[in-house]
């Protein structure tokens, strides 16, 4: 079984910069939606080796999240990290 997290790279400051507050306070909810959605669709994570996937992108409404996925062997439990690189407001304010 695998577990799935998420952080920002490098920070969330510099993540959500430039976002509208109300843009900037969904991507947490955003970022674990896609962890719970990387669980049920990697119930085991791809071996060998760990490693980063290409970027991905997800949109939501007025919100496009640029991620990967990181595998890790963490704590002796495999962890796929969902690391969000950029987030991008793509509405009209």
């Amino acid at each position: 079984m695998s577990r799935w997290v998420w952080e920002f790279e490098p920070n969330h400051e510099l993540v959500v910069e430039g976002l509208p507050k109300t843009a900037a306070d969904r991507l947490d909810e955003v970022a674990a939606r896609l962890a719970a959605a990387a669980e049920v669709a990697y119930p085991t994570l791809p071996k060998p080796p760990p490693g980063v996937s290409k970027l991905l992108s997800f949109a939501e409404g007025d919100l496009l999240v640029y991620y990967q996925e990181d595998y890790r062997d963490l704590d002796e439990i495999d962890t796929g990290i969902i690391v969000i690189v950029r987030a991008v407001y793509i509405g009209l304010e």
